[in-house]
């Protein structure tokens, strides 16, 4: 097989990424139970309708946007105690907002992936 390393197209497949979606944004947040304890099949759905719904106002410029759910760890009702979720977007989540505790459920960030491209090898 001939050498493509010198090749510009070859070049280009060594070049990394910041990013490994073309989603705009990458969320991981952890879900907990407010207060503690084992997370509930009603907490989760609670958090899925909620992420997964513009809450956005573009009047006041605060809210949440509408996220999709990428992949989430896994989740047994009445035993898991923290579900990891992989939200792709191009908003923000609000985690201090008080309806996550009406929905009985803590949200954090735990990791913001931006879509960038990393110049040089």
């Amino acid at each position: 097989m001939a050498d493509l390393t010198g090749d510009a197209i070859a070049v280009n497949f060594r070049k990394p990424f910041g990013s490994q979606s073309d989603a705009g944004k990458e969320i991981v947040v952890a879900v907990t139970k407010s207060g503690g304890g084992a997370l509930t099949n009603d907490i989760m759905n609670y958090v899925i309708d909620w992420v997964t719904t513009q809450h956005y106002d573009q009047g006041t410029g605060a809210g949440d946007d509408a996220f999709t759910i990428a992949a989430t760890s896994d989740f047994e009702a009445d035993s898991t105690t923290t579900v990891h979720m992989r939200l792709q977007g191009t908003g923000s989540i609000d985690t201090t907002a008080a309806h996550w505790a009406a929905g009985g459920a803590v949200v954090a960030v735990v990791a913001t992936f931006e879509q960038r491209v990393i110049i040089g090898v």
